[in-house]
């Protein structure tokens, strides 16, 4: 049984370092007739897979959707829950940032976001609006890191913080005003499903498994262009009731509706398909003898 979070190496290597990028080309290669039962994290990702199985000539074996997990739902927060202090010591206010969570790395599409942010200009700062980027620089972000530094230090309407354990990622969830996932593509869209958990309505591009991920509580926006991005945030930053009308409805969610995938869900999903192939005696098949669709594709 073999997961696959995404396939960007192959689908969009532009998007990934050569090195990583051809060593996970190789060893899928090696591994395509060999698997007896796939995950995935979204049914983008599997209908890619299955793509690509089929490309090679072999039929796709048993693909299922992994349920992703996440943190319990928090949709009873007040100010009084927020933790002032790591807040503070990044200078900002509950209620006067929205987020954005990510590697700064090319697929991301920070530099979008940040020209989004830069044409909004006073509309942004006469709120005491601030965009903070959480994200470790990843590859190819020289330029995206000296712009985001240069804009931080300028004490406008940027942060950068570069590194934040669960503990003050948490908190900065929780005083976010909403957040923004500006990526060109996901293969799944954990921070859209972090930032529903936390109550905070989401501002997402309907690429990939993001659309999965936000399932109807997020706000979709068509592409991750800089217009499409700046008209969807100056609705945010400029209409509060749009922001209050976002929140209640997640909150109605999380309260009333068919509850979110727990990581109990996952864990018992995974322990069902262990138990499947054990019953089956499954065993690993020679790389030169493709085999048919197992009966739990879903």
């Amino acid at each position: 049984m073999l997961m696959i979070h995404d396939l960007f190496p192959i689908t969009n290597p532009e998007w990934t370092h050569p090195r990583y990028g051809k060593a996970f080309c190789d060893q899928l290669e090696r591994l395509f007739c060999t698997v007896d039962f796939w995950l995935t994290n979204s049914h983008y990702v599997r209908h890619q897979l299955t793509a690509e199985l089929l490309r090679r000539g072999i039929d796709a074996p048993g693909i299922s959707v992994l349920p992703m997990g996440g943190p319990a739902p928090e949709s009873h927060l007040t100010e009084a829950d927020l933790n002032i202090a790591h807040l503070k010591a990044h200078g900002l206010v509950g209620g006067q940032y929205f987020l954005c969570v990510g590697t700064v790395e090319p697929r991301k599409n920070f530099d979008n976001l940040i020209d989004a942010v830069v044409q909004l200009g006073d509309k942004i700062s006469s709120r005491r609006m601030t965009c903070v980027i959480v994200g470790r620089p990843g590859w190819r972000s020289k330029s995206l890191v000296v712009r985001l530094r240069t804009l931080a230090q300028k004490g406008g309407s940027i942060r950068w913080v570069e590194s934040a354990d669960d503990t003050e990622l948490r908190a900065l969830y929780r005083g976010a005003k909403f957040s923004v996932v500006p990526s060109h593509n996901e293969g799944w869209g954990l921070v859209v499903q972090e930032s529903i958990r936390h109550g905070v309505p989401c501002i997402a591009v309907a690429a990939g498994g993001l659309r999965e991920a936000g399932r109807d509580l997020a706000t979709f926006v068509r592409s991750a262009s800089v217009a499409d991005l700046r008209d969807a945030i100056s609705r945010f930053v400029t209409d509060s009731a749009a922001v209050l009308r976002a929140r209640r409805k997640i909150r109605h969610r999380l309260v009333s509706g068919p509850p979110l995938p727990s990581w109990r869900d996952a864990a018992a999903f995974l322990l069902e398909r262990a138990r499947y192939l054990e019953s089956a005696g499954t065993g690993r098949y020679p790389a030169s003898s493709p085999r048919r669709a197992g009966s739990l594709a879903e």
